[in-house]
């Protein structure tokens, strides 16, 4: 019903003509039938004045303190006193609507969190690049096309899958009519606010009360790992901290073989859609669940070998272990033929959506940090370590410690690893797996504290009072020396609008011709020198994953060039079809006397 509305909007000839048919054939004329529609501005202003009181009736705004006062009868009279017959003037106070708003947490949180981010987006308002993330020049018809190609011409040429996550997010920007660019800033401007409500509505299906589950997503939102995610451009870890709050909430430890199927498939459907944006955790799903199975079997091995028949086993229940295996099988084959190629190239599961970067230090990620250039300083104290201490010492929820212990351990031993694909270099990004044992530990440290401080109450002054003291101290330090840093300096990131080309004008006008020459750019970030290989266009969001590594000629031609000992450097390149190179500004001129001193290039 969405596409065929979306369809009349963007092609309104046909209800135009349709109009023009049935104008002769109409039963009534127009003016017969004014009389009994009443004004649009009339209407109007209804259906503002009906939005306002949903409004406030939803959420109790304007509503008096005290109860009006009902009329006694003479039985609640009771004995006079002396001061009957005096006139009462006392006036009944009725609350502001700002006084409702500050005692409605959802409302107040909500407001604060839209209020920071709207001057922490000041420089991200337009179409965005940088960091991990490309910029998105076409429309929803570009990704479908470039995850309909068998062959990428990106760089040297590639025939690797395109990743599903493209597909998805071009179904996506239906919501801004297939407008890439704006779809991407819409993200990445609204998603602190959605991260905020996906958390609340989480908490709120685990029994937390509004206040509880409000500060809750006050504390998600201001999470490292997303505030990390927006500043440098992580598309996948961003779309799986909007999503994974509501697919935690599934309650999925209360599987078991009588779960209807539908359940099942909803379940293997929405990993696969988490999986899409994160190879890591699609594999992780899937083999932890394959593990499962495997031990199920194991311990049914005596009753299997002794039905070791084909007719025998048909008659065995494996209900249980059919919806194990679905549930780890069904994200495989939605992400197919992309998966494929993750269990063909190992190293490709370490790797994200966009261009790799440099990760943070082992300091930032002992406080569950990610960190990273542009990310959140370590000054800024992350709640995360202090609540997995909290549920590793409790015996209620000691497996959800355990494991995201496992998680946290897994992402400080791959933290040190230098992962080379999409095209460039760059460590292994973390963020993925701390964000899941962020969604896994809120719910849980919530509450336990709720249990736990109206027994401090009645208790003598103890450990618990201290820890208790010191985890709200932190949680009150962190949440607002994150908002004043956002505020301030969290703006200036990585990811901006109005990025300038990277190609000049000349270049990309050759990528019109038939033989599209390529062009080699070499931009000089900080004591580095960073290089790709392009055909006249800028690197479009979608191409670093389809990106193939170069030939070991080239790279060594590119190093030597770098390096000035290269004298072959122009040959090799040229060889590949690689016609031009160019410098991007700020151009290091050490660099260009190189290039002009070895000979075989042309101003």
């Amino acid at each position: 019903e969405l596409a065929a509305v979306g369809f009349v909007i963007l092609k309104p000839n046909d209800l135009i003509s349709a109009r023009k048919i049935r104008k002769p054939k109409r039963l009534l004329s127009p003016r017969i039938i004014r009389e009994f529609i009443p004004p649009r501005g009339s209407q109007v202003r209804k259906a503002w004045d009906r939005s306002i009181n949903a409004i406030s009736n939803k959420y109790n705004l304007g509503k008096k303190v005290d109860d009006e006062l009902e009329p006694m009868s003479f039985s609640d009279i009771g004995v006079l006193d002396n001061n009957f017959d005096e006139l009462d003037m006392s006036t009944q106070k009725k609350s502001l609507r700002f006084e409702t708003l500050r005692n409605r947490p959802f409302l107040f949180g909500i407001g604060s969190i839209l209020l920071i981010d709207l001057i922490w987006s000041r420089n991200r308002f337009g179409s965005l690049s940088g960091g991990a993330l490309p910029i998105a020049h076409g429309g929803a018809a570009d990704l479908f096309s470039k995850f309909a190609q068998s062959w990428h011409p990106v760089s040297m040429g590639s025939a690797s899958p395109s990743p599903t996550w493209l597909e998805i997010t071009g179904v996506a920007s239906a919501l801004t009519l297939g407008n890439m660019s704006f779809f991407i800033a819409t993200l990445f401007f609204l998603a602190p606010a959605v991260a905020f409500i996906a958390m609340y509505r989480a908490l709120k299906r685990n029994g937390l009360s509004v206040r509880v589950s409000s500060a809750g997503g006050v504390i998600y939102s201001f999470s490292p790992v997303l505030i990390n995610s927006i500043n440098q451009g992580r598309l996948g870890t961003l779309v799986i901290a909007l999503l994974l709050p509501s697919f935690t909430s599934l309650r999925l430890y209360v599987f078991n073989s009588r779960t209807n199927w539908r359940r099942i498939y909803t379940t293997g459907l929405f990993a696969g859609f988490i999986g899409a944006f994160s190879p890591i955790l699609l594999i992780i799903w899937s083999t932890s669940l394959l593990a499962i199975l495997l031990v199920s079997l194991f311990v049914r091995r005596e009753e299997i070998k002794a039905n070791r028949k084909f007719v025998d086993l048909i008659n065995l229940n494996f209900d249980l272990e059919k919806r194990i295996f679905a549930l780890s099988l069904v994200p495989l084959l939605l992400n197919f033929p992309w998966s494929g190629t993750l269990l063909l190239h190992p190293t490709q599961i370490l790797l994200q959506p966009g261009l790799p970067l440099p990760g943070g230090s082992a300091l930032n990620l002992l406080f569950m940090n990610p960190g990273g250039v542009s990310g959140v300083p370590i000054w800024i104290i992350s709640l995360f370590l202090p609540f997995l201490f909290v549920a590793l010492f409790s015996r209620k929820f000691v497996k959800i410690g355990l494991f995201t212990t496992t998680l946290f351990s897994l992402s400080l031993f791959l933290s040190p690893l230098h992962v080379t694909g999409h095209g460039s270099v760059g460590k292994f990004w973390t963020g993925d797996l701390l964000l899941v044992c962020e969604v896994l530990l809120i719910p849980v440290a919530l509450q336990i504290f709720i249990e736990l401080i109206p027994n401090l109450r009645g208790s003598r002054l103890g450990l618990g009072h201290f820890v208790s003291g010191f985890v709200s101290l932190l949680a009150i330090y962190s949440v607002i020396s994150t908002g004043i840093w956002l505020s301030l300096v969290g703006g200036n990131s990585e990811v901006k609008s109005g990025s300038p080309n990277v190609i000049p004008a000349f270049i990309t006008s050759l990528s019109e011709t038939a033989t599209r020459p390529k062009t080699l750019v070499l931009e000089k970030s900080g004591t580095s020198t960073n290089y790709f290989i392009t055909r006249g266009s800028d690197l479009e969001l979608g191409d670093p994953d389809i990106t193939v590594g170069n030939p070991p000629e080239i790279d060594s031609a590119i190093n030597e060039l770098i390096s000035g000992t290269g004298i072959n450097s122009s040959k090799v390149l040229g060889l590949y079809g690689i016609q031009y190179v160019y410098l991007r500004n700020p151009i290091d001129q050490g660099l260009v006397r190189t290039i002009d001193g070895l000979g075989g290039f042309t101003r």
